[in-house]
């Protein structure tokens, strides 16, 4: 009979401490639902008015708004490109992470090293992560330029600006 007790007691103050942590976590969850909730609300009222910022003019139009971008070629062109490059990244993704993340999950020889290596990029910042490329692969003293002896010419994006040049050729700059 007392072990019945005991357990009932236990159940009953997990109750009250998960009652409590409810309470605790519901203002962040009520103010992080009201800031992200809010601005989907408002764009979605706003989608059914017609809204002239300069005239201050505010007029409701019903679904207008979307029979004109449904009649709109480039907007629906815009759907399916964004539609199919949406499809094929998530696609591609899927097929590439997965296994990654099933060689991950396993204890295999190197597991360490390659979660690191997956999670380098995220814990780098971007800035540093490119600077870090740009040595990596600098054409007089990189690593990657003395271990891949083959010299690809740099990509016009790594060429100095034509308004650097001498001002006789810096007319001629397009």
């Amino acid at each position: 009979m007392s072990n019945r007790k005991s357990r009932e007691a236990s159940a009953s103050a997990a109750d009250a401490a998960s009652r409590a942590a409810t309470w605790l976590v519901a203002p962040a969850v009520a103010l992080l639902g009201a800031v992200a909730l809010y601005p989907v609300l408002a764009g979605l009222g706003m989608s059914f008015q017609r809204i002239i910022l300069v005239f201050h003019e505010r007029r409701f139009i019903g679904l207008a708004n979307y029979r004109e971008l449904l009649a709109d070629d480039r907007f629906l062109a815009a759907l399916a490109r964004t539609s199919y490059f949406t499809a094929v990244a998530v696609g591609a993704e899927l097929v590439l992470a997965l296994p990654l993340a099933i060689v991950l999950d396993r204890a295999v020889r190197g597991r360490g090293f390659l979660r690191a290596a997956v999670l380098l990029p995220w814990a780098i910042p971007t800035a540093v992560s490119a600077k870090l490329w740009a040595w990596l692969l600098e054409p007089g003293y990189g690593i990657l330029a003395r271990l891949w002896p083959v010299k690809p010419s740099p990509p016009t994006c790594m060429q100095p600006p034509r308004w650097t040049e001498p001002p006789r050729s810096a007319s001629s700059a397009r």
